[in-house]
C-alpha cells in the first residue's frame, strides 16, 4: 500500500479514487460522529480560560485550539502535557517550512523543524507499537486508529512510516485552515451583535439549556450559513492548482492539455455575476429561497470540489460549530479593528494576527 496524504493530492483518475476510497472511512458521518464528545471536551476546556483572560490575541488562540483539538482527536494523546509537547514540536515544524537554507541541522529554522518532526514521528510510532500491543483497533475512536486498521484489496496494510505521514499531513490540513477560517468568523461576528443575537436564539430553540449534543448541530440553519459564508469570504484554501489533462475551451480561450491551471477562490467567491452584493457579510444567501451558490457548480469552494474536495471538509464544520456554539452560549465578545478600521477584506488576510478577541459573559 503506497498512498500517503501528499501523493492522495497528487493523484488522478482511478489511482486517485482508490486511494481515496481507502481513507474516506475515516471521515464518514459515523467516524466524524464519534470524534463529537473529544472536541467537545477540548474546545470547552480551552475556552474556559478565555473569560479569565478577557482579552486574547485570536490568532494566536485559535491556532492553540484547533492544533490541540488535531492531536486529541487524530493521535489520541489525552494527557494536557503530552498535548503541549506534541503542540510545541508542531509549531516548531510549522514555522520551519520559512527557513531559506534547506540544512538539516539544529543552527537553522529548517534543521530544528526536521529535529521537531523526528519528535513528533517517534511520539506516533510509540503509539503504534502500544495500540498493537494492546489490539482491539476497532474500537480506537482516533485517526491513528483508523489509519493502523485499513486494509485495502489486496489485504494490504499501511505502513508505520506512511501511517505517521499520514497523521502528519492529518495534523497539518486540520490545523491550519480551520484556525485561519475561525478567527475571521470571530471577526465578522464580534463586529455584529445582531447576528450573535440570532445564532444564540437558534441554539436556544434547538438545544434550550441541555448541554451541546451532536443531534443539535443538525439543526442549526443559520449557524451553516453563517459558516458557509465565512468560507465564501475567506476561503482556508486561497489557492487551488490543477492540471490540464485535455483541451478545454474557457471564455472563448482555448487551455491546451499539458497546461498548469490555478484558480482563486477568494476572487470567484465575489463576483457580483454569482453573488449578490459581495463584499457584504450576508449568511441569509444562502438560505432559501436565494441559495445564491446553487445557480452555478462550485460557486463556494473554499474545500475545493469535485473529486479533489477536501475529505475532511464535514470533520472542519463540525469543529467549527462546536467552537461557535461553545463560545456563543457562554461568552459576548467585541473584536479590534473594528470593520470600519480594518483594510478592505481583500486585501485583510494579512490582518489575521492583529485580530483582537475581548470577552465577557453574554449578559454583559
Amino acid at each position: 500500500m503506497r498512498h500517503s496524504l501528499i501523493e492522495l493530492r497528487l493523484q488522478d483518475g482511478a489511482e486517485h479514487r482508490a486511494s481515496r476510497k481507502l481513507i474516506l472511512p475515516m471521515f464518514h458521518h459515523q467516524a466524524i460522529a464519534s470524534y463529537f464528545d473529544t472536541i467537545q471536551a477540548v474546545v470547552t476546556e480551552t475556552v474556559a480560560n478565555w473569560g479569565k483572560l478577557g482579552t486574547i490575541s485570536l490568532e494566536k488562540e485559535m491556532r492553540k485550539l484547533t492544533l490541540a483539538i488535531a492531536v486529541r482527536t487524530f493521535l489520541g494523546s489525552e494527557k494536557t502535557e503530552e498535548i503541549d509537547r506534541v503542540s510545541q514540536w508542531y509549531v516548531t515544524l510549522v514555522n520551519s517550512l520559512n527557513g531559506m537554507v534547506k540544512w538539516d541541522n539544529p543552527l537553522t529554522f529548517y534543521g530544528r523543524g526536521q529535529a521537531a518532526r523526528r519528535k513528533i514521528a517517534d511520539y506516533i510510532r510509540q503509539i503504534i507499537k502500544d495500540r498493537i500491543e494492546l489490539g482491539d483497533l476497532e474500537k480506537s475512536k482516533d485517526v491513528i486508529g483508523f489509519l493502523m486498521s485499513i486494509v485495502d484489496e489486496d489485504g494490504n496494510k499501511f505502513t508505520e512510516n506512511q501511517i505517521i505521514n499520514q497523521a502528519i499531513g492529518f495534523l497539518f490540513a486540520a490545523h491550519e485552515t480551520t484556525s485561519s477560517l475561525m478567527s475571521w468568523l470571530m471577526f465578522e461576528l464580534g463586529n455584529r451583535p445582531k447576528w450573535r443575537k440570532k445564532l444564540r436564539a437558534e441554539l436556544q430553540q434547538v438545544a434550550g439549556n441541555e448541554p451541546l449534543k451532536l443531534q443539535h448541530l443538525r439543526q442549526l440553519p443559520q449557524l451553516s450559513n453563517v459558516l458557509k459564508e465565512g468560507e465564501r469570504l475567506y476561503p482556508p484554501v486561497h489557492a487551488l492548482s490543477r492540471a490540464v489533462v485535455e483541451d478545454i475551451e474557457y471564455a472563448g480561450y482555448i487551455i491546451p492539455a499539458g497546461w498548469y491551471v490555478v484558480i482563486f477562490p477568494s476572487m470567484t467567491h465575489r463576483m457580483p455575476e454569482i453573488y449578490k452584493d459581495p463584499e457584504s457579510f450576508d449568511p441569509d444567501r444562502f438560505a432559501p429561497p436565494r441559495q445564491e451558490d446553487k445557480k452555478y457548480p462550485y460557486s463556494l469552494i473554499g474545500f475545493g470540489g469535485g473529486a479533489h474536495s477536501c475529505i475532511g471538509m464535514d470533520f472542519a464544520n463540525m469543529e467549527m460549530k462546536i467552537i461557535l456554539s461553545t463560545l456563543l452560549q457562554n461568552y459576548d465578545w467585541t473584536v479590534t479593528p473594528t470593520i470600519a478600521e480594518i483594510l478592505p477584506v481583500r486585501k485583510a488576510f494579512s490582518m489575521q494576527k492583529k485580530l483582537i478577541a475581548t470577552f465577557g459573559s453574554i449578559d454583559s
